[in-house]
């Protein structure tokens, strides 16, 4: 489980990716910084910029650790298949940091959450009230995503879209260093268990089932 953290971390930790190619090396041959990306991105409001509150991540980070149905879960293991080829066969190291000659974009779940989850539950899974969500931007002033909130939490933030009191998408940005509590863990662990979700970190390759599994992740522990 530790090398499993270590390797999702080092994975969300590398410097700035873009959705164009970076050209290292051979300049005949393209890498990419990751490698798999979700095929279509959010909307956004560009009349609104965010505020220091709100959330604001690259395009790249769009649904790359998320909740999902495990009722998706032949979808999942598809798209894990796909991205085990470029991890496998596309892949070496620029200095510390992966590089692929190829990526693979993931189209097969636009619906993630089947059935929706209820506003109300998340926010008591998080030990959180309305005060204190936030919104969620893209950078280079893209602008708000529309329906987008975000959830600080100790060393995790839980952000994603919501219809009025059901939540169409549900992601994670972790913290760089440290874990969570392991009370404030449980409860989160808890919901994806009662919710019927796995967590998935796609650039990984790697799944995550039950409450112990995602607890133990969510607090940065491991053998």
């Amino acid at each position: 489980m530790k090398r499993l953290i270590d390797a999702i971390r080092s994975t969300l930790g590398i410097s700035r990716p873009s959705r164009t190619a970076t050209e290292m090396m051979d300049p005949d041959e393209v890498f990419f910084t990751m490698a798999t990306l979700n095929d279509s991105l959010p909307d956004v409001d560009a009349t609104h910029q965010p505020t220091e509150r709100d959330l604001v991540i690259h395009e790249d980070s769009w649904r790359q650790l998320e909740g999902i149905s495990l009722s998706r879960e032949t979808e999942i293991g598809e798209e894990i298949d796909e991205i085990m080829k470029v991890l496998r066969e596309k892949s070496r190291l620029v200095g510390e940091f992966p590089v692929f000659a190829g990526m693979h974009v993931r189209k097969r779940i636009e619906n993630p959450l089947p059935s929706p989850i209820h506003w109300e539950d998340l926010l008591d899974a998080g030990g959180v009230t309305e005060a204190d969500v936030a919104g969620l931007a893209l950078e280079d002033e893209q602008g708000m995503i529309e329906g987008g909130f975000s959830i600080p939490l100790r060393n995790l933030t839980v952000f994603g879209i919501r219809r009025g009191n059901q939540v169409e998408t549900l992601c994670l940005h972790l913290a760089r260093e440290g874990g969570m509590r392991e009370g404030d863990a449980g409860r989160v662990s808890a919901f994806f268990n009662e919710e019927n979700l796995a967590l998935v970190h796609w650039p990984s390759a790697t799944v995550l089932k039950g409450g112990e599994a995602i607890s133990l992740f969510l607090q940065g522990k491991g053998e």
